[in-house]
């Protein structure tokens, strides 16, 4: 997963109200950080205020800019938006029945 899907996915889940341009940087650093491949919080906090600075000045853009200062989130009234949200709704539903599936492919202890 790159930087823009992970901000992409983070103002998905925050909704209507956003996330702050540091809450956004979290969520995508500890999505994307891992023990083999460690990321640096500067460089992603600098990728990731660029990129909602950069992509939300077109009103047209996915992102837009709310009332309070530094915070984000997606442009509902966008056609983009709109397929973008239809494409992680199916990403998560296909992640939540492929947990049911493990689940119940796993021997029980109660039988």
């Amino acid at each position: 997963m790159d930087y823009d899907k992970a901000i992409l996915r983070a103002l998905y889940r925050a909704g209507e109200e956003g996330l702050s341009v540091g809450c956004t940087t979290h969520r995508v650093f500890n999505s994307l950080n891992d023990f083999f491949c460690p990321l640096s919080y500067e460089e992603v906090y600098r990728y990731v205020s660029r990129y909602l600075v950069h992509n939300s000045h077109n009103p047209d853009s996915l992102i837009e800019k709310t009332a309070q200062r530094g915070v984000y989130h997606l442009n509902f009234h966008s056609s983009e938006t709109q397929q973008l949200m239809l494409q992680f709704d199916d990403d998560e539903e296909d992640e939540t029945d492929a947990e049911a599936e493990d689940t119940q492919n796993q021997p029980s202890l109660f039988d």
